[in-house]
C-alpha cells in the first residue's frame, strides 16, 4: 500500500467518523492511532553503538514537540532522541545522544534550547540537567552546550515563556555504604537572565519552613513517611510541575506526601502546602484483590490517598483549576518498606473502630487480604490502626487552584469503563513479558488498579462556545480516557465521559505474549508516562493530536483527536479540511 493510499484511508476514516456521529445527537470525541515509532533503551554492545531494544525497559519517559523544525524530542533510560515529525504518519529517528552514567528523566524545550534532566548512576546524590541546541538539520547533530548541576534526582521540569525552568527535585532516599541518606526534596529554579547562550543562575527552594507545621498539615492528609533520623522536609518528594495562566505560580505535586505545593515565581518562595485529604472507598467501588476471579467492584470501608503524579492547571468559566492523575505511590528501599498486605495486619494491631466485617475481610485473599495498605497512616495514640489507607485513588480529580478544595473526582469510573469496554485490560499488570494479556487481567487490583498517571487538557471550538477536552493516561497496561466539559453544561464541574482508547493493545491478542507482540511491533502507548495535547494550530498536522510517551512499550505515538457535534458542522469540517490540506490531499484555493 502506498503513502497516498494510507493518507486517503486516514481521511476516509475521519470523514466516516464525522458523518456517523452527525447521524446522532450531541458531542462525541475519540482517539485514532496515527503513527508510532519504537525507540531503543540504549546504544552499545561491543565496540558499536548498535541500538538495544526491549520490552518494558523504560525506553521513553517523556516527549515534546518543537513546531519550527517539526521535531519530537524524547528521552528515556539511556538516550535522547530527535524524531522527524514532518510527516506525522511516518515518524523516524534523526539522531540520538547516548548516556552511560546517567539516566534521563525528562526533556523540555525553550528559546531554541533542549534540556534533559538526569540522575547519576555513579553518584546518586548528584543529578542535573544537560543543555543542547536544537537539532541541526544541516549537520544532522545536536550540539552539547553545558551541564547544569541541580538536586540528586530532578524528576520533571517545565519552562516558562521567558525560559525560566522550574524543576521538581524528588531527591528520594538512597542507600550508600549501607547507610540511608535522604536528601531534602526541593524545587529548582533555573533562570537565563542573559539568554540561553549564556550561563544560568540556579536557585533551590526547600521545605524546611514547613517542618514545624507538620501536625497541622497532617490533619489535612499530608504524609511524613520515613522518619528515622529524618526531617519532614527531607521526606518530601516533588514530582510534577504545572503553571497558572500568567506563569506567576507553579504548582508542584508531592506524590508520596499526598500534597500539592505552591511556588510564587515572582519572589522565588514556596508559599503554600496543601494536603489533599482522602477518598472514602465506602462511597465508591473498589476491586481490592487479584485473587477474586475477575472484576469484583464494591464499596469497602478503607480510604485512598490521592497521591497524584501528573497534573495540569486550566481555566474554566473564569476560575482556575488543577486536574490531577491520582496514581498513588509508596516508599520502598533496602531498609524500609511502608506497605503491607491486608492479611499481614494482626487483629491485635487493629482498634475497636475496625468492624468485624473488615477484620474478616483482611484475612480473606478474595476480599481485603491482598490489598496493599499503609503501615504509616491511620494509627491512634495507642499505636493501633483505626483507619486503613491504600495508595492512590484510581481516578482523576479536579481541585480549585486558589485553595485546593476538590470539586470533582471520577470515583471508580476509570475502572468501570475499562471493565465494560475492554474487560481483559481491567487492572491488567504486566508482571512478565512472557505472560499473555489474558493472564494479567485483574493482577493490579491489589495495588493501585488502573494507575492514572498523566493528564492533558485541550480546547475545541463549537458554535455554542468552547469545549474543554480532558485526557487521562493510565499505566496499567496503557489506555487513555477522554472526557469533556461543554459550553451548555451545568455550572457544576462534572466532566462527561466520551471514550476510552485502548488501541495500544490489539483486540484479539489475548493468547499472545507481550514480548511477542512487541517483537511484532503490534503494541504502542503502554505504561503511559506522559501525554500532551497538540492543538490544530500547533504546526504538526492541522488536526488536534495527542503526543503519547509509552514507557513499557518503548514508543512515541501520535493519536488524532476526532470530535463531532450534531448541532455544529462548521468547526468540525473546518478542522477536517485543514487536516486534508496539511496531508496534501487537497489543494489550497488560489
Amino acid at each position: 500500500m502506498t503513502l497516498l493510499d494510507d493518507l486517503i484511508n486516514v481521511c476516509a476514516v475521519s470523514i466516516l467518523v464525522l458523518l456517523s456521529s452527525h447521524a446522532t445527537s450531541g458531542f462525541s470525541a475519540k482517539l485514532r492511532h496515527v503513527s508510532t515509532v519504537y525507540l531503543p533503551h540504549s546504544y552499545g554492545g561491543g565496540s558499536s553503538e548498535a541500538p538495544q531494544y526491549g520490552f518494558d525497559t523504560d525506553a521513553v519517559e517523556n516527549a515534546v514537540f518543537e513546531p519550527t523544525g517539526k521535531i519530537i524530542y524524547a528521552v528515556g533510560q539511556n538516550a535522547l532522541h530527535a524524531i522527524n515529525a514532518s510527516d506525522p504518519h511516518h515518524l523516524n529517528v534523526l539522531t540520538f545522544v547516548s548516556y552511560v552514567h546517567q539516566k534521563a528523566t525528562d526533556v523540555a524545550l525553550c528559546s531554541g534550547a533542549v534540556f534533559v534532566s538526569y540522575t547519576n548512576r555513579n553518584n546518586p546524590l548528584q543529578g542535573g540537567l544537560f543543555q543542547y541546541r536544537l537539532y541541526d538539520t544541516q549537520r544532522g547533530t545536536m550540539t552539547f552546550v553545558r551541564p547544569i548541576p541541580i538536586g540528586s534526582k530532578p524528576e520533571k521540569m517545565l519552562p516558562t515563556k521567558n525560559c525560566t525552568l522550574v524543576v521538581a527535585l524528588e531527591n528520594p532516599p538512597v542507600v550508600l555504604n549501607d547507610q540511608v541518606q535522604d536528601p531534602p526534596g526541593g524545587v529548582g529554579i533555573i533562570r537565563f537572565p542573559n539568554g540561553v547562550a549564556n550561563d544560568p543562575t540556579t536557585q533551590t527552594l526547600d521545605f524546611t519552613a514547613f517542618d514545624n507545621r507538620f501536625e497541622e498539615l497532617s490533619r489535612k492528609g499530608v504524609r511524613w513517611v520515613y522518619r528515622e533520623n529524618n526531617r519532614f522536609s527531607d521526606d518530601i518528594e516533588p514530582e510534577f510541575v504545572t503553571f497558572n495562566a500568567d506563569q506567576t505560580k507553579a504548582y508542584i505535586s508531592l506524590q508520596e506526601n499526598n500534597a500539592i505545593a505552591v511556588v510564587d515565581l515572582r519572589t522565588g518562595t514556596i508559599t503554600d502546602l496543601y494536603g489533599l485529604g482522602h477518598k472514602s472507598w465506602a462511597l465508591s467501588r473498589l476491586d481490592p484483590s487479584d485473587k477474586d476471579g475477575g472484576v469484583r467492584m464494591a464499596p469497602w470501608a478503607v480510604r485512598g490517598m490521592y497521591q497524584p503524579e501528573g497534573m495540569q492547571w486550566f481555566q474554566w468559566r473564569g476560575q482556575g483549576y488543577v486536574i490531577t492523575a491520582n496514581e498513588g505511590s509508596r516508599k520502598k528501599f533496602r531498609h524500609f518498606q511502608e506497605a503491607q498486605r491486608g492479611r499481614s495486619f494482626l487483629r491485635s494491631q487493629l482498634s475497636a473502630s475496625i468492624s468485624p466485617q473488615i477484620r474478616t475481610a483482611l484475612e480473606t485473599d478474595a476480599q481485603l487480604g491482598r490489598l496493599k495498605l499503609s503501615t504509616v497512616d491511620g494509627k491512634n495514640q495507642a499505636g493501633k490502626f483505626e483507619t486503613l489507607y491504600t495508595y492512590g485513588a484510581r481516578s482523576f480529580s479536579i481541585w480549585r487552584a486558589s485553595d485546593m478544595v476538590q470539586v470533582f473526582d471520577s470515583g471508580s469510573e476509570l475502572g468501570e469503563k475499562t471493565a465494560e469496554l475492554r474487560p481483559e485490560l481491567f487492572n491488567n499488570c504486566i508482571k512478565d513479558g512472557d505472560s499473555t494479556v489474558a493472564s494479567g487481567m485483574d493482577k493490579c487490583s491489589d495495588d493501585r488498579g488502573v494507575e492514572a498517571e498523566s493528564v492533558a487538557v485541550g480546547r475545541v471550538e463549537e458554535d455554542a462556545g468552547e469545549r474543554l477536552m480532558l485526557f487521562v493516561g493510565m499505566d496499567n497496561p496503557g489506555s487513555i480516557a477522554v472526557y469533556s466539559l461543554g459550553p451548555d453544561d451545568t455550572p457544576e464541574l462534572r466532566p462527561r465521559f466520551e471514550s476510552l482508547y485502548t488501541g495500544g493493545v490489539p483486540a484479539g491478542g489475548n493468547s499472545s505474549s507481550w514480548n511477542q507482540m512487541y517483537e511484532d511491533r503490534r503494541l504502542h502507548a503502554l505504561g503511559i508516562e506522559s501525554i500532551s495535547y497538540l492543538a490544530e494550530d500547533s504546526g504538526l498536522a492541522g488536526c488536534p493530536m495527542l503526543l503519547v510517551a509509552g514507557g513499557t512499550s518503548g514508543t512515541v505515538t501520535l493519536l488524532q483527536v476526532l470530535t463531532s457535534d450534531a448541532t455544529t458542522t462548521v468547526p468540525v469540517l473546518s478542522i477536517l479540511l485543514s487536516c486534508l490540506l496539511s496531508l496534501g490531499l487537497l489543494l489550497p484555493p488560489v
